[in-house]
């Protein structure tokens, strides 16, 4: 059954302008003046997200920061707080004689830790725990003799066998059996994997299958691609590499990191960006509550199946108040492929688990 949501329809329409010049020198001046990257500075120029909204989001740490800093100042003039400190003692953590206390006694078990490691030839981190009651000298020279012979039971099998990396030689000692025993385990367990998978993707085939071959696309051509996520941030990147649940993006410095697709509502390619942000209109009350999906599916909302069949025309509602109408590509129990323009033509991907409401507007355009 579809979940309803009580909410205005009401939207504030932002008229489509071609991405001309001025655009780019906005969005350059936006870059440069407030340090924003590429993904925040399209949003503010189409007015998906407003400056001072997106100085709010992002100055909201450094704001805090400073006001503890400026609090601090009186304690930070005292050469015996450090920063920490002094935000600590502000901050009722505990007080100036408390904080003197635990000074005076961490500096005699640092004195006597230096000592100890000296005396008995170890790490000082592992001094330290000893003078802490975490650890004693014997169990620390028991776990060194340990560790040891492990290092020489993994040396010798390797050099019985070279073609096994250190690191398998070292598993095969923690699992105490032979070199022959444990390679037909570690087969049999990467085979176990890949059957899994194999059945995992067989039985979820019709759900998988149009965003994987989309992917796929993206990531053989190295498409640059626009992604929106909850909290009204975005970033510009390209798709790596991609799980059933997560998608494995390179950003524009190189970095890769591995997201949560619950944590994405939309994305489209880099190339559409301008003109599919020029078409969401934006709900005021959704953007105000900013809805975040909940990690269990049937909580979220349920879109009718009829609603998404190929050729109709819909309209979306996201949990940030995003709005989109276009026509259904294609559809799974994950996704949804909308196009919103033919010429030029845009098209984007929403994940169906940002979706708070939806509305059928006409069936079977071709």
């Amino acid at each position: 059954m579809e979940k309803q949501h009580n909410a205005p329809q009401k939207h504030h329409k932002r008229p489509y302008t071609h991405y001309d010049d001025s655009k780019k020198r906005i969005m350059q001046e936006l870059m440069e003046k407030h340090g924003m990257d590429e993904a925040a500075a399209v949003e503010v120029v189409h007015g998906i997200i407003s400056l001072e909204e997106w100085h709010r989001q992002h100055k909201k740490a450094k704001q805090s920061g400073d006001a503890d800093n400026k609090q601090a100042s009186p304690f930070l003039s005292h050469t015996r707080f450090t920063p920490s400190a002094a935000v600590a003692i502000l901050k009722a953590i505990y007080d100036i004689p408390q904080y003197q206390r635990q000074k005076n006694s961490r500096l005699a078990s640092e004195k006597q830790a230096a000592l100890l490691a000296e005396k008995e030839n170890i790490p000082l981190p592992v001094a330290k725990k000893i003078v802490a009651g975490q650890l004693t000298l014997e169990e620390h020279l028991a776990e060194e003799q340990q560790k040891r012979e492990r290092r020489e039971q993994a040396i010798e099998i390797h050099k019985k066998y070279p073609e096994l990396p250190l690191n398998v030689c070292y598993q095969v000692v923690d699992e105490k059996i032979g070199v022959q025993e444990f390679m037909e385990r570690r087969t049999i367990r990467k085979q176990r994997r890949q059957n899994w998978y194999l059945t995992y993707l067989q039985s979820h085939q019709q759900d998988n299958l149009p965003l994987s071959l989309y992917l796929q696309k993206l990531i053989h051509k190295k498409i640059k691609t626009f992604f929106a996520f909850f909290d009204h941030d975005s970033m510009m990147g390209t798709v790596v590499g991609y799980t059933p649940y997560n998608l494995k993006i390179k950003d524009q410095s190189g970095k890769i990191e591995m997201y949560s697709k619950l944590n994405l509502k939309y994305f489209c390619r880099a190339s559409y960006v301008h003109k599919v942000l020029s078409l969401i209109a934006i709900n005021p009350e959704w953007r105000s509550q900013n809805v975040i999906p909940s990690s269990d599916p049937d909580e979220r909302y349920q879109i009718a199946s009829e609603m998404l069949q190929e050729g109709n025309v819909i309209e979306l509602t996201m949990g940030g108040g995003e709005v989109v109408r276009g026509m259904v590509n294609w559809a799974s129990s994950f996704d949804i492929k909308l196009l919103l323009s033919v010429q030029p033509k845009a098209s984007i991907v929403v994940f169906r688990h940002a979706v708070v409401d939806a509305k059928l507007l006409a069936e079977k355009v071709s």
